[in-house]
């Protein structure tokens, strides 16, 4: 019997021995089931809940409270948002936002309310005092006397103890939603099954925004790299990586990154800058690479938001580059129908008219004075160039007008010549050159106004003396300005402006007022060889003085009689009148109005820096494909080197 027991009981052991390895494997079976189906767009909607929150009790400003409900609280899509605990979470940090603005409001009441009774304390007192001694109640004044800080600290403590109820129910608050944070975190967790690793933390988010604060791109992309395991569900992650990675130039790894970033966050927000401004970057590097469906992921762009003014700027230039168009300009007019970056997006819509040859609405846009101000002044000449002088509008040619003058500075001996110009003239960018009586001067001093540039030659002539040089006093000058990119213009310069008309400048704020005296306006220009004329009395300079060319005579004017004695004129009057060639080439500014001088060409060259200078649609079918530009928003850091 006691072997039987014995048998019996050595068989349960080893079964329990044998079945406590199963148990365990059961135990962690169960404890690695699969997620729900849902359980992906579930951690993302309460990591995106999470860092509002976060954001929220580390800033804690009017600003950051602002941009968490109006792009993430009040941006959501309610039809992403499958759980009703998730919308508790987002009910709850709406109501935290509210919550901090009342105890703004509650801290400001009780410290105007303390220096409202100290002061009328303050001023009972002293009405008492003076009372006394007008009173001749000197025993009453001696009793009342001087009152100090001290006989006020009740009401200073006071007020202290209402501002610290007001801080005390903040915190109990934060503590609550902290609480209500986690347990919400932990059930929807054990519900749908969700990996911890899904979830982010406070420290996770402290962590990122210390690695975005990196500046060099490849040791921030190893801390980011760090990161990805607690990260996975969080989109912005990926955005930041795909943005480090665009910056180093990893385009292939970047447009992966993006695809994603894209398949990850899609469907949250109503309104989502953050995919507008992701995807218009992968288009951009699909047509630098080359890659297809660069078009289509632009207009995908174009869906997600139109309140990013550099994704509508990309996403037209690559839309035009497909032969769309209208697309495109409805991506620059997104801009400025809402005063988006007035000053880009009005050069861009004129270069976009430039390339598809629409005058008519190039000159409409030339129309309005709002245009007309944010537009640099030489992508104002390059249209003058496009549509012809004669069919410029005259707010746009007021523009040019008003924009420059050039005058001399008299003071003792030699005199300064000063550029005054309007800050869209970009002349402290340019490397100004101006010309004189065949020379050069180089290197002017720089003054930034209220909207005005100048440049000051110094020491070029004496203006003001009679007998000084008057080769160089009384030409015409020319100055010229290269802008770092390249791109270089002339301008021709005159001292005669009642010679033409000057169209008026209406209510332009950018326009110059004219410096009293002499001074020189802009009568012509010249853009890589292209050349026009603002005016129809050509002005050439010889070198010595102002001398104006007399108009060619037609072939059938009959010829003055050889037989009627000339007056003869005086050796130095002809001297002063001869015209010589001039030693060095200068601007030919031809009359408009001759019918024998060339077309003003359609097509002239662009300003790439100014103008957003697209290529010609028609190429040479040797030249190779060309793969565009890639936009990054916002810019990389300067040390890198995006080829």
């Amino acid at each position: 019997m006691p072997t039987l027991f014995r048998s019996a009981t050595i068989r349960l052991l080893v079964a329990l021995i044998l079945s406590g390895p199963a148990l365990v494997l059961l135990h962690a079976e169960e404890a690695r089931k699969e997620p729900d189906p849902t359980a992906g767009k579930t951690a993302i909607a309460l990591n995106y809940c999470r860092a509002s929150f976060y954001r929220i009790k580390k800033s804690g400003t009017k600003e950051v409270m602002f941009e968490e409900r109006e792009k993430i609280l009040n941006n959501l899509n309610l039809n992403g948002i499958g759980d009703e605990k998730v919308v508790k979470l987002y009910s709850a940090v709406l109501d935290e936002i509210g919550q901090v603005e009342i105890a703004d409001q509650e801290r400001e009441y009780f410290k105007n309310k303390h220096k409202y009774h100290a002061r009328q304390k303050m001023a009972t007192n002293a009405l008492a005092l003076t009372t006394d001694v007008l009173t001749l109640q000197f025993g009453s004044a001696v009793r009342n006397g001087a009152n100090s800080w001290w006989d006020y600290r009740n009401v200073e403590a006071q007020k202290d103890l209402d501002v610290w109820k007001v801080d005390k129910e903040r915190m109990e608050a934060v503590i609550s939603r902290s609480t209500l944070f986690l347990d919400t975190f932990w059930k929807l967790a054990q519900e749908k099954h969700i990996p911890d690793d899904w979830l982010i933390r406070d420290d996770d988010l402290e962590t990122l925004d210390q690695a975005m604060q990196e500046q060099n791109p490849r040791v921030r992309l190893r801390i980011l790299k760090r990161l990805e395991r607690f990260m996975s569900h969080y989109p912005p992650y990926w955005y930041y990586v795909a943005r480090t990675q665009q910056a180093q130039g990893q385009l292939f790894a970047a447009s992966h990154t993006y695809t994603e970033l894209a398949n990850l966050g899609d469907g949250y927000f109503r309104r989502d800058d953050m995919l507008a401004s992701g995807t218009a970057n992968l288009a951009g590097i699909r047509d630098y690479l080359g890659q297809p469906d660069a078009a289509k992921m632009a207009l995908k762009s174009q869906t997600y938001s139109s309140d990013v003014w550099e994704a509508n700027l990309l996403c037209s230039r690559i839309l035009q580059k497909y032969q769309q168009p209208d697309e495109a300009e409805e991506a620059i007019l997104r801009n400025l129908d809402v005063d988006l970056e007035t000053n880009q997006s009005s050069v861009a819509l004129l270069s976009l008219y430039y390339a598809t040859n629409d005058k008519t609405k190039m000159m409409a846009q030339l129309n309005q004075p709002k245009i007309v101000q944010a537009v640099p002044v030489p992508t104002l000449i390059q249209c003058a160039m496009f549509l012809g002088a004669e069919r410029m509008p005259p707010v746009a040619a007021s523009q040019i007008a008003s924009s420059l003058y050039v005058y001399p500075q008299l003071h003792f001996g030699a005199d300064d010549i000063v550029i005054a110009s309007t800050g869209n003239w970009h002349l402290h960018m340019s490397n100004a050159e101006l010309v004189m009586a065949n020379k050069t001067y180089t290197r002017p001093r720089m003054a930034a106004g209220n909207n005005e540039v100048h440049a000051r030659f110094e020491r070029v002539a004496e203006f003001g003396n009679p007998f000084g040089n008057t080769n160089v006093a009384y030409s015409q000058p020319r100055l010229r300005l290269k802008y770092p990119d390249g791109s270089s213009l002339e301008l021709k310069l005159s001292s005669s402006p009642q010679e033409r008309t000057l169209p008026d400048s209406g209510n332009l704020l950018t326009a110059l007022k004219a410096p009293p005296g002499q001074h020189y306006r802009i009568v012509g220009a010249e853009i890589q060889g292209q050349t026009i004329a603002f005016n129809r009395n050509a002005i050439e300079d010889d070198g010595r003085r102002i001398v104006r060319q007399n108009p060619a005579r037609p072939a059938e004017a009959p010829l003055m009689s050889q037989g009627v004695p000339q007056p003869q004129l005086k050796p130095e009057q002809q001297q002063l009148q001869a015209q010589s060639a001039p030693k060095l080439p200068t601007l030919s500014v031809p009359d408009l109005s001759t019918p024998d001088l060339p077309a003003i060409p359609n097509s002239p060259p662009p300003i790439p820096a100014l103008s957003f200078d697209l290529e010609s649609i028609e190429e040479p079918k040797q030249r190779q494909k060309n793969k565009g530009t890639v936009v990054s928003f916002p810019a990389p850091p300067a040390e890198t080197n995006v080829p």
